[in-house]
């Protein structure tokens, strides 16, 4: 028999599930701060509580109170991410600022990644950069020395990594990021990454071992070199605050849609 063939107060329609977790977040309430807590939280009568309790049917009162409430809480914790964001987002800004700001040395090169929650929207595009061109092999000179060691080409030579010594490891992946299709602006967490990788291999590639990158076919020195570096640091502060962005947007959607009530 029904609610309302027996005479009982008729609970306001809705969904069943809603309705279910409405009591179990009424039961909850009442375990943690009992009885007369919890109805002071709702702002309702204890007896008005217990009754509910009691039928195991929220009154039409207690079911306005417990969706107050939790609207209340959604909206306070709404609050607190909009206040993590910010807060994320100035540390985001003062790291790279003070990046920016002190003296560079030979130690920055590949520049520790910034800490961020994971990262970016976007607004700022990396400078574009050229893409890397294909040139011939190492030229060579008497007994087979390279006459440029300090050049990086694009193909593979099987004296590599005698020439580049220490560098080796990180030319091999650079040329292998750039091989495997690495081309375009993209927006997604993988190409960002990606980018944020290939940027930090090609500045400590020139600052910290001193190469020149494809597409130049002679060393940079001076000036010139300082050019390349420089759109390099550029490109790289970029990539990594777009990733710091991107990746902080993921997080506080996954903060924001896990647990929630409702579809």
């Amino acid at each position: 028999m029904s609610g309302k063939e027996s005479g009982a107060p008729e609970a306001a329609s809705g969904d069943e599930g809603h309705d279910l977790r409405l009591v179990t977040l009424l039961h909850k309430m009442v375990r943690e701060r009992r009885l007369k807590g919890a109805a002071d939280t709702l702002g309702l009568d204890p007896r008005t509580v217990q009754t509910s309790l009691d039928r195991g049917e929220l009154s039409e009162l207690v079911r306005m109170a417990l969706e107050r409430h939790v609207l209340a809480e959604r909206d306070e914790g709404a609050e607190r991410q909009r206040e993590r964001i910010d807060a994320l987002e100035r540390r985001v800004d003062a790291l790279e600022q003070w990046k920016e700001s002190r003296p560079r040395s030979a130690e920055d090169g590949d520049g520790e990644r910034a800490e961020s929650a994971p990262g970016t929207s976007g607004g700022t595009k990396p400078p574009a950069a050229p893409e890397p061109r294909r040139p011939t092999g190492p030229e060579r000179v008497g007994g087979g020395r390279r006459r440029y060691p300090e050049l990086v080409f694009m193909e593979p030579a099987h004296d590599d990594r005698e020439v580049y010594g220490d560098a080796w490891p990180l030319v091999e992946e650079w040329r292998e990021i750039w091989k495997a299709g690495h081309r375009g602006t993209g927006r997604g967490l993988v190409w960002l990454r990606t980018e944020e990788r290939v940027r930090t291999l090609e500045v400590t590639l020139l600052e910290q071992h001193g190469l020149t990158l494809p597409p130049e076919k002679m060393p940079l020195y001076g000036l010139d070199r300082r050019d390349q570096l420089v759109w390099r640091q550029k490109a790289l502060h970029h990539a990594r605050k777009a990733l710091a962005r991107a990746e902080l947007r993921m997080w506080l959607r996954r903060k924001l849609t896990f647990g929630r009530w409702g579809n």
